[in-house]
């Protein structure tokens, strides 16, 4: 999941910094695996700290996907100087948080073993 969280975010940067939009089908592809991925992560989930760090996931990653969509508006309007400011003040740092919890994730589940 995070990998792919990581790679919509590379994949959005390298699409406002060379303007070649060509690539938004794959990062559309990457997105479903993520999503599916939350979901099977959902189900999984049952320990309370492992609970408590998914729900703040999710509440990241909804931010980040907010942050995404209006990145998405401004390439989508080619106004590439604003999407290149917003990419990295708002739409960067939320994925950055998804991807510090969603480690927090994985060494809960890891301190069960």
């Amino acid at each position: 999941m995070l990998i792919n969280i990581q790679a919509i975010s590379n994949g959005m940067g390298k699409v406002v910094y060379t303007k070649d939009k060509s690539v938004l089908p794959a990062i559309a592809e990457k997105r479903k695996l993520y999503q599916a991925a939350m979901e099977k992560l959902d189900k999984m989930e049952s320990g309370k700290e492992g609970s408590e760090i998914f729900d703040k996931l999710k509440t990241l990653t909804a931010e980040a996907r907010e942050a995404n969509i209006k990145l998405a508006k401004l390439i989508e309007g080619d106004e590439w100087s604003d999407a290149a400011s917003f990419y990295i003040n708002h739409a960067e740092p939320r994925v950055n948080k998804v991807l510090e919890m969603g480690g927090r994730l994985c060494q809960t589940h890891g301190s069960r073993r």
